[in-house]
Formats: C-alpha cells, sequence, structure tokens
C-alpha cells in the first residue's frame, strides 16, 4: 500500500475583516515537500473542507476574496499504517 494515496479532509474557516464568516472565498492547500495542492470555494458559513490526497508532511493553506488575502495557516498530515491523521483537526483562517 502505498500511504501517500492517503486522503487527507480538513475543513478550513475564513472569516472577514469583521470577523464573521466569510463565503466564496478561495482556500488553497499546499504540500509544502512535493507542491501537491487541492484548492476549492468557502460555502454560506465560510467553510471549505480540504479532501485531498495530499500525502503526508506539512500542509500550507491560505484563503483569498478579491483583494483581501487571510494569515497563512498550517497543518501536519501524518500517516500510521497508511492512515491520514490531520492536527489541527480545523483551521480558522481571517482576510486581512
Amino acid at each position: 500500500m502505498n500511504c501517500d494515496t492517503g486522503e487527507v479532509t480538513a475543513p478550513v474557516k475564513v472569516l472577514d475583516v469583521t470577523g464573521a464568516p466569510s463565503p466564496e472565498a478561495t482556500v488553497t492547500a499546499t504540500n509544502v515537500d512535493d507542491g501537491r495542492s487541492a484548492s476549492g470555494v468557502t460555502n454560506g458559513a465560510g467553510v471549505y473542507v480540504v479532501s485531498s490526497t495530499l500525502g503526508p508532511g506539512i500542509v500550507r493553506v491560505v484563503a483569498t476574496l478579491n483583494d483581501f488575502t487571510s494569515n497563512e495557516g498550517q497543518f501536519t498530515v501524518t500517516a500510521s499504517d497508511c492512515t491520514p491523521t490531520v492536527s489541527p483537526s480545523q483551521l480558522v483562517l481571517q482576510l486581512k
């Protein structure tokens, strides 16, 4: 079994400059080691669930909406018995 193909699932909540949920923000998650990435758009509650095969390693996450960009967040994907675990289990990013 190839542990690099484990699927990652990690919710990312995006807040606008006032701290309210930000629908329609684009979230991009990128594995720092190999450049694999996944992106999508937040729902009405400002949440996008990263669900992709980003593999083990550090994954950097950023959100954008119009001229606003969030702080950079990150989560770590580890694989035990080829089952990926994500830490932290949810990221919160705020646009600025």
